[in-house]
Formats: structure tokens, C-alpha cells, sequence
């Protein structure tokens, strides 16, 4: 590449990106046009939680910087730093993380910043805005044609974990750090104290940060208030899709809204047996049972 353009933002790169240490974020399922050669992440949002209290904490990460805070509960010393990597077709890497005395909780994608190379002219163009799940579309500044990507999932990987050779089980339990992992279910099942039925987050786009409601975003949001949201993530697999209130998973097909149910379905459904459907076995079990003299 001889764009100028291109040499300047890769200068700002730490020239060690590619080094596998940290922990690895891979975008799943990758979707780049034909004219995305590459994508490359120049501003990386991401919340953290405190490994001694949990705490979450906001890091606004730009490459090779290390930045730093304190917990906000108990004024431990949290640092992190971001290394992106070229993120191709068939190698999905953004980048590798190192934190210090915090764990990864979720990544703020609408709110970071990519720079997507034209295939055309050569020339990168800003990408903003990325939803999961959702194509995002734009215009070459130079030649006009039209770039498109979609992302489904976002993947983290302890590298000190596989490096250490520990057992498979150690590293699962590693990952389960990171409150949002495609495919598994979230925290809780989704669900928090305010809404006991609701097996879903949501992703609030005042600031791009997933929470179980808008009264969990107002408690740790204290500059703003919660705006609508019209994407949640399901309590049960993680995968963030439009908002719905009636229709099951896109993923798991699990409803994330509790549905009164007129049935036993294990245990999990109806228990009053007035109220079950009279199309349910369970409903008549025990109805026909002997009942023993020396119990009357």
C-alpha cells in the first residue's frame, strides 16, 4: 500500500500486534465485501469489572496506549491496553487485550471506531456504528462504491491460559470471565432484580453497553439516562438480534419474556392443576390413588 493515509494510522500500531498474547478478540462469522479488502480498529470501547469487588469500569482504548483507572467501590488500580490487529476474511482477529486486576464484561461496538480499505482505490474509509448481527453499509469517500460487512458475535480467547498448556476445563472456566460469550448463557440467564422474568439484556445506544434494564443502566449510568433500545441479548445463548417482546430467540428458539403457560413443561410451566390445561397429563395425576384408612 502506498497510501498516505494508510501509513499513518498503521505507524500509530504497535509493530508487536501479531504477537499472541493477552486475550484474543475474534469477531465470529465474518461477513466482508468484495470491496473490503481489510478492516482495522483505530478506537476500542470496552467494560471491564473489577476482579476484587466487580465493579464494572469503561476503558476508551486506542492502540498501543495503555490507559488507566480506579474502581470506583474500592480504588483498585485498573489498567488495560489494546493492540489491533488487520482483521481479514478468513482471520478475524481485532486485536489482543492486556488487563490488569479486571476481567472483560462486553465490548461497546456501535461506539468504536474502523477504518475499512476500499479494494477499488485503496483508500480507507471510517466505519461506525457496527451492530451484531446487522449488515452495515457505506460509500467509498473516493470512488463511491459501496462497502458492506456484518458481524455476529464477539469471541474472547485467555492466550495465557492456552500458552500455560492448562487443562480444557481450567480455560472454560477462564472465559467464563467475560459476562457475554456467543453461545453461552448470559449471567443470571439475563434476568436481574428488577425484572425476575425477562431473560434478555439490552443494548442501550446512549452509550453502546449492554444492561438487564434501563433501571441497571440508570444505576451505573449516572451522566445520563437510558435511551430505548431496539436490540437485546438473549439470557440463554448471547446472541444479540432486534428487540421483540412476543417472539422467541432468533438462535436458541427460548422465549426470553416469561409466557404464563397453561401447561406442566417439567416443572418449569403451570403448577396449579385448577389452572392447567385439561390437555395436560399431569393435570389428573394422583386423581385415582388409593388413600389409606390409617391416614383418614
Amino acid at each position: 500500500m502506498n497510501s498516505n493515509q494508510l501509513a499513518k494510522i498503521l505507524n500509530n500500531y504497535d509493530p508487536h500486534s501479531a504477537v499472541r498474547k493477552g486475550i484474543e478478540i475474534k469477531f465470529r462469522h465474518v461477513d466482508l465485501s468484495e470491496s473490503v479488502s481489510f478492516l482495522i480498529c483505530d478506537r476500542f470501547f470496552i467494560s471491564v469489572q473489577c476482579k476484587k469487588c466487580k465493579k464494572i469500569a469503561d476503558f476508551q482504548l486506542f492502540p498501543a496506549r495503555r490507559a488507566v483507572t480506579s474502581c470506583a467501590r474500592c480504588q483498585t488500580k485498573l489498567e488495560a491496553c489494546f493492540r489491533p490487529c488487520i482483521l481479514l476474511q478468513f482471520n478475524p482477529v481485532v486485536g489482543y487485550l492486556e488487563l490488569d486486576d479486571c476481567t472483560v464484561r462486553d465490548v461497546a461496538l456501535p461506539r468504536c471506531h474502523f477504518y475499512a480499505d476500499c479494494q477499488s482505490c485503496l483508500k480507507l474509509n471510517p466505519f461506525e456504528g457496527i451492530h451484531m448481527g446487522q449488515r452495515v453499509s457505506s460509500n467509498c469517500l473516493t470512488c463511491g462504491i459501496k462497502m458492506q460487512l456484518i458481524i455476529d458475535s464477539i469471541k474472547f480467547i485467555d492466550m495465557c491460559a492456552i500458552d500455560a498448556n492448562i487443562k480444557a476445563s481450567q480455560v472454560k472456566k477462564a472465559n467464563k470471565d467475560s459476562a457475554i460469550q456467543a453461545g453461552k448463557p448470559l449471567p443470571n440467564k439475563g434476568i436481574c432484580k428488577h425484572y425476575k422474568k425477562s431473560f434478555r439484556w439490552f443494548r442501550f445506544p446512549c452509550c453502546g453497553k449492554a444492561y438487564p434494564c434501563d433501571d441497571c443502566h440508570n444505576e451505573q449510568e449516572s451522566d445520563h439516562t437510558a435511551e430505548f433500545a431496539s436490540r437485546m441479548i438473549c439470557g440463554f445463548c448471547a446472541k444479540e438480534q432486534p428487540f421483540s417482546n412476543d417472539k422467541p430467540c432468533l438462535q436458541c428458539s427460548n422465549f426470553i419474556t416469561g409466557k404464563r403457560t397453561a401447561h406442566w413443561e417439567g416443572g418449569k410451566g403451570c403448577r396449579n392443576k385448577a389452572k392447567m390445561s385439561a390437555n395436560d397429563a399431569k393435570k389428573y395425576t394422583g386423581l385415582n390413588k388409593t388413600i389409606s384408612r390409617k391416614d383418614l
